[in-house]
């Protein structure tokens, strides 16, 4: 047989994003935006090992609106040589 006891396990507090801010412009990203719009910037770069049963590692990251990668840093990428690919999406 087996015997339990009860243990009180405090809850735990994990960060919970409100609201994210373009880091060039400083404009509030995604602010009333209706739920079905897509305007998303995702600029990372990982690195670390990865194996199949684990992994670690680090990841940079960079907030951006959609206004500041167009005018921005679209502009400052090509200069520097780099060509921007578009691609057109659906579902």
């Amino acid at each position: 047989m087996k015997h339990y006891r009860m243990e009180h396990i405090p809850a735990h507090e994990k960060p919970v994003l409100e609201s994210a801010t373009c880091d060039l412009c400083g404009s509030r990203i995604g602010a009333g935006k209706h739920y079905s719009v897509v305007d998303k910037v995702e600029i990372r770069h990982r690195t670390g090992q990865s194996y199949p049963e684990c992994g670690r590692g680090e990841e940079a990251t960079v907030d951006l609106c959609g206004s500041c990668f167009e005018s921005r840093l679209v502009p400052w990428l090509e200069a520097q040589g780099a060509k921007v690919e578009r691609e057109s999406w659906e579902f």
